[in-house]
């Protein structure tokens, strides 16, 4: 009876362990989730775009948390996160010194 318990004891344990573990699955690309996309000559992000069309350029900074914003420096230093510039939610000028 005893032995049983443990036996049912250890295959729930187990079985969470499974259930908690990450799995990795390969895409059709056969590339892992986790593998950074190619860039595709086709597909250009519209608000980089947008910002290089209106003589900013495109500046992408990452926080300490490993996530990246991207930015359109003006030529007085100013500048917009990409996005909101391009939804016109930004303006040159409104942010000044960008470092």
């Amino acid at each position: 009876m005893r032995k049983a318990a443990l036996i049912t004891a250890l295959l729930s344990l187990l079985l969470l362990a499974m259930a908690c573990t990450p799995r990795i699955y390969l895409w059709p690309t056969g590339q892992t989730a986790s593998s950074q996309p190619s860039s595709s000559p086709g597909l250009s992000n519209p608000a980089s775009v947008f910002c290089q069309q209106q003589s900013g350029r495109t500046q992408t900074r990452r926080n300490v948390l490993g996530q990246e914003t991207s930015y359109c420096v003006f030529n007085d230093l100013s500048y917009c996160e990409e996005w909101s510039y391009y939804r016109s939610s930004c303006k040159p000028g409104d942010n000044k010194n960008f470092q």
